[in-house]
């Protein structure tokens, strides 16, 4: 019955199945195994630190090999490399032979990565420590002359310096870097190169062509990106970012068409972040109202940033999302001291149910008139008393407590029809639990 089904049909199948489920799906038939190739061959993971020798074994170039020679799946198909470190281990002092099997690997690395003709998008867990410097600058080679190149993602793992190449042509890039700077002064430099974030500052704003961002980072470093990206009149319709300065809602008023916004503060918002949430709501949002498909700005701790009668009508104008996830304040909390077993000072939390209640349907009876939305996502903000407090102090329960009252106010919510979306609830750091 399988059998009669077209190429394409079968493809969009194993799209949702795991790499192993592809594999026994592939194994059925010579039939299903061609159908299921341009799949199961999309992605190939190459592990820098197997390139390593331990002792006299040397691991992880039967990849290579297989791929240099240009006969494989992965190379008629891959197009998405991931590059990590995966295992490592401490280098030792090198004898000759280990610094000529090091040159026969820059070959076989050179040689497999330029055989990857048809990869569109680079995922690179880039480290000092982890990626030697004969593979950075294979990888930096690859990367400046791979002609398909759209999507681009580094994870800077430290404060180091490097020499990244400047790349043309990209749509999409994901950068995660550091995201606190170390205490010691001259960070961000190295014996190995300059500081990494100008160039990577740079790689960002002179891409023309350039419509998602991540960015994770230190704001310190990342202050100057956005009056960069609206000098050079970057367009982005996709921002996932925790970088939020009044420079940043300076460059979303600039300009109209974003589609999918995400806020990351969360646990890092400051007080200085907090006092911008008059200024999203009222003039950097508001020219992406009728494009906005996608928006989620759930709050590390209470504040403006949550939904509640302040931005409502704001809110109830985002009539074209599809997903939309905020956080929910807790207005009036009783604190009732206990004893504890441990003899450290605990308290039990009391939330007052009417108040959450009252936001809650506000908030479901805005989303209730979307008619295109598909999740809601309702977070419980941590309260401002908590930012410094530690692990085991009895106020920090108050998040678990509000999320309970989130949970039953919107179980006890009157629906007017069938919900048309899912309703989903908990705290900023954990996928929320589905509730309607």
């Amino acid at each position: 019955m399988i059998l009669c089904l077209a190429t394409e049909l079968l493809q969009e199948i194993g799209m949702e199945l795991s790499q192993r489920d592809q594999a026994h799906f592939r194994a059925a038939t010579k039939y299903l195994a061609r159908a299921l190739n341009p799949v199961f061959f999309s992605l190939v993971t190459i592990k820098t630190g197997t390139f390593l020798h331990h002792g006299n074994k040397r691991l992880g170039s039967d990849l290579l090999t297989a791929l240099a020679t240009g006969d494989t799946g992965w190379n008629a198909h891959a197009r998405e490399l991931v590059i990590t470190h995966g295992p490592w281990f401490a280098p030792q002092k090198r004898s000759p032979e280990e610094a000529l099997k090091e040159e026969e690997t820059q070959r076989l690395l050179t040689a497999a990565l330029g055989a990857l003709v048809h990869v569109h998008a680079v995922k690179w867990e880039m480290s000092s420590r982890m990626n030697l410097p004969y593979q950075r600058a294979v990888i930096y080679q690859f990367l400046e002359k791979s002609t398909n190149l759209e999507v681009l993602d580094v994870d800077v793992s430290e404060h180091e310096g490097f020499d990244f190449p400047q790349l043309g042509g990209l749509r999409s890039i994901t950068l995660k870097t550091p995201g606190r700077l170390p205490s010691f002064p001259g960070h961000g430099q190295s014996a190995g190169g300059p500081p990494v974030y100008p160039q990577l500052l740079k790689l960002v704003v002179t891409q023309k062509q350039l419509s998602v961002l991540h960015l994770e980072g230190s704001k310190l470093e990342w202050s100057g990106i956005w009056g960069q990206l609206r000098q050079a009149r970057v367009h982005l319709t996709e921002l996932t970012t925790g970088i939020v300065t009044q420079e940043f809602m300076d460059y979303l008023s600039s300009y109209t068409g974003l589609k999918k916004l995400s806020l990351t503060f969360h646990d890092y918002m400051s007080r200085e972040e907090n006092n911008l949430a008059e200024a999203f709501y009222a003039r950097a949002i508001a020219p992406h109202i009728e494009s906005l498909v996608e928006l989620c700005c759930p709050a590390g701790y209470e504040s403006d940033f949550s939904f509640g009668p302040h931005n409502v009508a704001v809110v109830y104008r985002f009539t074209r999302l599809r997903h939309l996830g905020m956080s929910v304040n807790a207005p009036r909390v009783e604190f009732n001291e206990m004893a504890s077993p441990r003899g450290i000072e605990d308290y039990s939390v009391q939330i007052e149910q009417t108040d959450i209640d009252t936001t809650v349907n506000s908030l479901l009876d805005t989303a209730a008139t979307y008619s295109r939305l598909r999740t809601l996502s309702i977070f419980a903000a941590e309260p401002e008393r908590n930012r410094a407090l530690r692990h085991g102090h009895g106020f920090i329960h108050q998040r678990r407590a509000v999320e309970v009252a989130i949970t039953r106010a919107t179980k006890s919510y009157h629906w007017a029809g069938p919900a048309r979306f899912a309703v989903f609830a908990g705290d900023g750091r954990n996928k929320p639990s589905r509730i309607v």
